[in-house]
């Protein structure tokens, strides 16, 4: 009697990719992929084509947790102030951008479902590293003796954040605006939980080094003010939170005698030098700096065009800056710019009192679900600084690229912490 081999029995198993880690990932290396530019104004971020993808897996994932449903109320409310705002200026960009703040949403929901979590931590990092190294390359080329912080924008260091590969000529061009902010904020990013994973155990001492001098690099040659401030936010709670004496701290000695020694060597040379002592300057001569000044201007002509048209208390004017700027440039007495620069003030405007009051209230939620489940204490210092920061300079926590990388960090750390203790808990029930 001959036996017959069943071949079927033989055959491996078909490795299983989860939708999740396609999403955390396409994150991930977006910081290093630039836009792809359809036309003007108008281009596709990395993660936005596999979220468009993942609306097929329903509305779940846009309302499993409460910090979900409050972004939702923020950016339904803006959508719905913008359809209405056509009516005074026609700008579909307007639409687009709210809607395109929706489709973030469910980053938090796919990362809260990731287990190896330290593993994805990890490559977070190691693909910071090269976002980080990529941006170097890229400001040694426009390098100048006339780049300075006055220079053209396309001097001024903010990795892809504002940079697209056009699909019809495919190259490299420089996008409107700037985005050092964004950039410096996900450079402070990066830089905090490579100091958590080395604290955990996760990454040895010389990858914190390296991570350490590629993330000052691109401190001093990004002009921004928003991630120092992150950084001073997160070394200031550090410190005053930490039982360990100065001299234990080596961290925080090594952070300034990079600072220190960078300084030394490279004086006025460097972006963040020149940005410091130009406010310093400024402040010093005219006792004010003219970006801060236009920011406080806006605010007043908002709050001065709210108390003549107090309707808009109630009702938001949509997410569009020239709408926004044609209501309030009649009630300013100086110079404004057309966004509002600020956080509670960016809800308000686009999206009237019900997404300001969403808007606090994820930041109530956020801050206690953080303060309660954050593994890393960095983190928890870091969101603090964040909060800080977008509620007096720019949003740019709601800008594609910080945007989609809080999604994933909060996913990870903290919802999915806070699951993980839930979990625990019915299983000893």
């Amino acid at each position: 009697m001959t036996t017959t081999t069943s071949y079927l029995s033989e055959e491996k198993p078909v490795r299983k990719t989860d939708w999740q880690n396609i999403i955390v990932y396409s994150v991930i290396l977006s910081a290093f992929i630039p836009k792809l530019v359809i036309t003007e104004g108008v281009n596709i971020f990395l993660p936005e084509l596999f979220m468009f993808v993942g609306l097929v897996f329903g509305f779940k994932q846009f309302i499993l947790y409460s910090e979900q449903r409050l972004l939702l109320g923020i950016f339904l409310c803006m959508v719905l102030f913008s359809i209405i705002s056509q009516a005074s200026v026609v700008d579909f960009g307007a639409i687009l951008r709210s809607v395109k703040e929706i489709i973030y949403i469910p980053i938090i929901y796919w990362a809260s479902k990731i287990r190896n979590t330290q593993k994805v931590l990890k490559n977070l990092v190691l693909f910071g590293c090269v976002a980080l190294l990529i941006n170097i390359l890229m400001y040694m080329m426009n390098f100048s003796v006339a780049n300075t912080i006055f220079s053209d924008a396309e001097t001024l260091s903010s990795g892809m954040s504002n940079r697209g590969i056009d699909i019809f000529s495919l190259k490299l061009v420089q996008l409107n605006g700037l985005a050092h902010g964004i950039w410096g904020s996900y450079c402070v990013l990066i830089f905090t939980l490579a100091i958590s994973l080395k604290q955990s155990g996760v990454i040895k001492r010389k990858h914190l080094y390296i991570v350490g001098a590629l993330f000052f690099i691109n401190i001093v040659i990004t002009v921004s003010r928003e991630a120092i401030l992150i950084l001073v936010v997160v070394y200031t709670l550090s410190f005053l939170r930490s039982k360990k004496s100065i001299l234990k701290r080596g961290w925080i000695l090594i952070v300034f005698a990079i600072i220190i020694t960078g300084i030394v060597i490279f004086g006025s040379d460097l972006p963040a030098v020149q940005k410091i002592s130009y406010t310093i300057d400024s402040f010093s001569n005219n006792g004010s700096e003219s970006n801060i000044s236009l920011r406080i201007n806006t605010w007043a002509a908002y709050f001065n065009f709210l108390s003549h048209n107090v309707q808009y208390v109630l009702f938001g004017l949509g997410f569009s800056p020239v709408n926004f700027y044609n209501h309030i440039s009649p009630y300013s007495h100086a110079d404004i710019v057309n966004v509002p620069e600020s956080a509670v003030i960016y809800c308000q405007a686009y999206g009237g009192i019900i997404a300001t009051i969403c808007l606090l209230s994820l930041i109530a939620a956020a801050a206690f679900k953080i303060n309660k489940n954050s593994p890393y204490k960095l983190i928890k210092y870091f969101f603090i600084g964040v909060i800080i920061t977008n509620c007096v300079s720019g949003v740019s926590m709601f800008s594609d690229l910080l945007y989609a990388h809080l999604c994933v960090v909060y996913g990870l750390l903290i919802v999915n912490n806070n699951e993980d203790k839930s979990n625990t808990v019915n299983s000893q029930g």
